[in-house]
């Protein structure tokens, strides 16, 4: 039983490998010409580089650099390039590279990493579960149970329905909520770390 769990479990990891490889190369090839002139655009306006990196914890909370558009300073270009999700595009690299998937629990700090069952046995994700229902904003346990969700739930299929997904909702620039998630204890808020990505 042990060894058929084990060989489920490979086929299970090459089949979402082969899965991000895939989508990530694909959507590097459409969104390139979009991230290079946005790219030029933040240079223009914050000057270079136009990119930066950030500490997050890989799966087993090894830490890597994920890349994203230098979008930090508070202009109208930046907040329009992360509510469009442009600026996390470059993150598309790391999946590439296998320190993300397209689809997993929302990237933490390293310090973090131990806080989070999921966090440590899954590779973080450019989107999930949870970053569709609020990631950052929500309260840390329900974040957890929303990551949690997905680890139960995941699959080929359920990844491909959160890419479409992200993209619909990215497209609409809106905020995804749906009514079936587990709602945030306002009360809570204070408490969850602050480090991370939405």
């Amino acid at each position: 039983m042990g060894l058929l769990a084990d060989l489920r479990d490979l086929r299970q990891r090459a089949v979402k490998r082969a899965f991000d490889v895939l989508g990530a190369s694909a959507a590097i090839v459409v969104t390139g010409p979009v991230l290079a002139l946005a790219a030029a655009a933040t240079r223009v306006e914050v000057g270079p580089p136009p990119f930066a990196r950030v500490l997050r914890a890989g799966r087993g909370g090894e830490p890597f650099a994920m890349w994203h558009l230098r979008t930090h300073d508070k202009t109208e270009l930046g907040a329009w390039l992360r509510a469009t999700g442009i600026a996390a595009l470059p993150g598309l690299w790391n999946v590439v590279t296998g320190e993300m998937s397209l689809v997993g629990p929302r990237p933490v700090h390293p310090q973090y990493a131990a806080l989070s069952p999921i966090n440590q046995r899954s590779k973080p994700g450019l989107t999930g579960w949870s970053q569709l229902h609020g990631g950052a904003d929500r309260a840390w346990d329900d974040e957890q149970a929303l990551d949690r969700w997905y680890a139960d739930h995941a699959s080929l299929t359920v990844d491909a329905l959160i890419v479409l997904r992200a993209v619909r909702d990215r497209l609409r620039k809106r905020d995804a909520a749906a009514p079936s998630a587990p709602e945030a204890d306002p009360s809570r808020r204070a408490g969850r770390p602050a480090a991370g990505l939405n």
